[in-house]
């Protein structure tokens, strides 16, 4: 089992790809347009051990009004679901909402202190489940993941705990 998460934005898009044991295999940034290539061919049922699951952090509403670039991102989360689904294949497909995969990973010890987790403590839980910062160095699983691939492994991370 492997499976790709993506933290869709306006004109790039972060992923990152899991083994089934939490193993990062891969993960970058590139323009929307490369990403979706991606999603197609890793999900193509011609190749050996294609992804089975895709993980994408979904656009949720608090209730502040948005702009062009929400509904930018959401355009592109729609695409990248439809391109999963198109390929004739069982694939699934999960949509997770960044507070609930921060609320997943950090617990409650933020909530019971009044704040909602953010970023940062996010980040902190990933180091935590990989080893610490010994995970970040040159050769750890975590080399080279920086801004929006922390969201995109957070969401894998989540799925791959059975949040859904």
């Amino acid at each position: 089992m492997k499976v790709m998460a993506i933290d869709p934005g306006t004109t790039e898009s972060a992923f990152a790809l899991l083994s089934g044991e939490g193993i990062v295999l891969y993960h970058h940034k590139l323009p929307n347009d490369e990403v979706l290539a991606w999603v197609m061919g890793a999900f193509d049922k011609r190749i050996v051990n294609p992804v089975r699951d895709l993980a994408i952090e979904q656009v949720a509403s608090y209730g502040m009004p948005v702009g062009r670039e929400v509904f930018e991102t959401v355009h592109w989360a729609g695409r990248f679901h439809q391109a999963a689904l198109d390929l004739g294949f069982r694939v699934s497909v999960a949509l997770l909402t960044r507070k609930r995969v921060a609320e997943h990973l950090c617990g409650g010890g933020e909530r019971e202190k009044g704040k909602s987790p953010n970023d940062a403590t996010v980040r902190k839980a990933l180091l935590d489940r990989y080893g610490g910062e010994a995970a970040r160095k040159k050769g750890g699983d975590l080399h080279g993941i920086t801004n929006d691939r922390w969201a995109a492994l957070a969401v894998a991370c989540a799925y791959l705990d059975g949040v859904r």
